[in-house]
């Protein structure tokens, strides 16, 4: 049975119209009447409930006076070819310009994350997390690494310091690799563990080990994320949204057999993994080798 287009694409292009339209302190009933729609077109365009067509996004953008770059990525995103999935690559939606995930990540009730190899952006810290960059991207400059490294503190930042009345804790499996594999900043590896040991010990995250004894799983094809998003005043919410990231882009899977999938891996995961309080004790050992 067919499933339905990835809704990723839209849902970044009226995301990124609202807050234009915010930043103006429009009224969605001023910005209809000027642009000659219907409130309901201008709503469902912001909600990303439907396709949007490049005059669309080129008519709000003119009234938005939106600079011409960010014109552009919203034009690249709007003529995104129906797909199972979005790729986002670098080249065409530079991290720092239009990537969706921050604002996915901040909406999101729950957040699921697997890592086998390198710690995940929001259990970094900053030298971590510059290291990091010196690998994955030996071409950047000084600015560009500072530039990522103050990215993921803000992203760290917005999600991890939510406090009571908010979503529930991001939930982490880590594979021991990634406790064990060293940094080339020896210091900055210790830091990196003693800050996720207190973490692991504390309410803010909920974090797994996957021991190297589990042997094979169902996730050795590599880190992901999964999304899930509220469902406001009785409505459908958005829908779920795997996240993959690669060297040159990230891959989002949103269509209903890519989540359950991704899913059924995370229970898995969860259930060969070591418990809360088994993994604390263990990154604390860790920590204090």
């Amino acid at each position: 049975m067919d499933q339905p287009d990835s809704t990723v694409p839209r849902r970044q292009v009226g995301r990124c119209l609202q807050q234009l339209r915010d930043r103006g302190n429009l009224s969605m009933r001023t910005v209809s009447e000027a642009v000659g729609w219907s409130r309901q077109k201008l709503w469902r365009i912001e909600r990303g409930l439907g396709p949007v067509r490049p005059a669309d996004v080129r008519l709000l953008c003119a009234f938005y006076q939106a600079p011409a770059d960010l014109v552009g990525a919203l034009l690249v995103l709007a003529r995104q070819a129906p797909a199972a999935g979005w790729w986002r690559a670098d080249e065409e939606i530079p991290p720092d310009r239009l990537d969706p995930y921050p604002a996915m990540e901040a909406e999101a009730v729950r957040l699921r994350c697997y890592a086998g190899e390198l710690l995940p952006a929001l259990l970094r810290t900053p030298r971590y997390a510059e290291e990091v960059a010196r690998i994955e991207h030996p071409d950047w400059s000084v600015e560009q690494r500072a530039r990522y490294v103050q990215r993921q503190a803000a992203r760290r930042q917005r999600i991890l310091d939510r406090r009571t009345g908010t979503p529930r804790a991001p939930e982490f499996v880590l594979g021991e690799t990634v406790l064990r594999r060293p940094i080339a900043d020896a210091a900055a590896m210790s830091e990196q563990l003693a800050r996720l040991a207190r973490l692991a010990d504390g309410s803010t995250v909920r974090v797994r080990v996957l021991p190297l004894a589990a042997g094979p799983h169902p996730a050795a094809a590599g880190a992901f994320t999964l999304l899930d998003f509220a469902a406001p005043g009785g409505r459908a919410g958005e829908p779920s949204v795997v996240h993959r990231a690669g060297p040159t882009g990230a891959l989002y899977l949103d269509r209903p057999g890519d989540v359950v999938r991704h899913a059924a891996i995370w229970a898995d995961l969860v259930r060969r993994s070591l418990s809360e309080l088994e993994s604390a004790a263990l990154i604390a050992a860790f920590a204090n080798g």
